[in-house]
């Protein structure tokens, strides 16, 4: 069983969310639609940084400046004047977001069922080794092997991230079952490399509606569905 890490494991979204509010100038002021439009500014700009990193154009560190300058010159303005002011910013943020950083409510149960079905068990996750290692570790899961991008060098939907994983787990791909957020990084990209999938869609549904893949709502339908031939019922 192989998992993502960020979204599916580790509520990646609350912890963002809470940084960004620490960022804004008198947040207290803003209207809740002001401040929800200032997080989606956030995540646009963030998923098109991190796509550009994950694409070798940026370097971890050089997205995460960009990041805070992009936002601060187009959003809303944090009163970064250079880059030792930008990276001041973001060390705010960063301290936050990690203070933030919590497990969902289904892991725990979901991974002591699949621990006591005898099931090894891997985090495959895009990102910096030594940051998704903290997360892992701070979300309680301190025995899993963690496959991250940042080690590997080359990221999901990749077929040798996904090679990679049934090797830590010592089973071949077909036998493994990936369970991620992302519909092409983690689903598509695991199908492709012959191993099973199933994409976790916590939300209302949009994301499985439009993706037609197999789908579950919480991890604990993992353990309460028919795994023997990689299918949740």
């Amino acid at each position: 069983m192989l998992f993502d890490l960020d979204a599916t494991l580790l509520d990646h979204d609350t912890a963002r969310d809470a940084a960004i509010r620490s960022l804004l100038p008198a947040h207290d002021q803003l209207t809740s639609a002001e401040v929800k439009d200032l997080l989606a500014q956030w995540q646009r700009i963030s998923h098109q940084l991190y796509e550009r990193y994950l694409a070798g154009e940026l370097t971890f560190a050089q997205q995460r400046l960009q990041r805070i300058t992009q936002f601060s010159a187009e959003v809303i303005d944090l009163g970064v004047r250079s880059d030792d002011g930008a990276w001041a910013v973001f060390e705010q943020y960063q301290r936050e977001y990690q203070h933030h950083w919590r497990p969902f409510d289904d892991v725990a149960p979901t991974v002591a069922s699949l621990r006591a079905a005898g099931l090894a068990m891997a985090v495959v996750t895009n990102g910096p080794d030594e940051q998704q290692r903290k997360k892992v570790a701070r979300i309680g899961l301190t025995d899993f092997p963690v496959l991250a991008s940042g080690a590997l060098g080359f990221s999901k939907p990749d077929p040798r991230i996904f090679a990679a994983a049934s090797e830590c787990v010592r089973q071949p791909v077909h036998a493994c079952l990936m369970v991620g957020d992302n519909p092409d990084a983690d689903v598509a990209g695991a199908r492709a490399a012959g191993m099973q999938a199933v994409l976790l869609d916590r939300s209302a549904g949009s994301t499985a509606e439009r993706s037609g893949l197999p789908t579950i709502r919480t991890l604990l339908q993992l353990v309460q569905g028919n795994l023997g031939n990689g299918t949740v019922e």
